[in-house]
């Protein structure tokens, strides 16, 4: 099964316009992801930022973080693709599970009651 980006959301930016500082920025994004073959899409959180925003004293963890040197959507894009490519599975379960080692998948964790 290989999964395919439907849409990119952020709540700090609408898709297409730029940060104030396109060089020094963290913007929270959500990645809409489903089957190629079928309908229905799942949300994966990440995070964008440059190197100049992560102002690190002491430590950070960088799981569901795509480090830029300038932010751009079509970048950001792009990136999500290339790891897509890697995240094809059996099943979706498979798929989504690879795709939560990269983004925050809303679904981690769940189990059935």
């Amino acid at each position: 099964m290989r999964p395919v980006l439907r849409s990119l959301e952020s709540f700090d930016l609408e898709e297409g316009v730029l940060p104030l500082d396109p060089e020094e920025c963290q913007v929270s994004v959500r990645a809409l992801i489903g089957p190629a073959d079928g309908a229905g899409e799942e949300s994966f959180d990440f995070i964008v930022a440059t190197p100049r925003a992560l102002k690190v004293e002491g430590h950070r963890w960088g799981h569901a973080l795509l480090l830029v040197e300038r932010f751009d959507w079509d970048l950001v894009r792009t990136a999500v693709s290339k790891i897509l490519r890697h995240c094809e599975g059996e099943d979706w379960s498979v798929v989504a599970s690879r795709l939560s080692r990269y983004f925050d998948w809303e679904f981690d964790g769940y189990r059935n009651a």
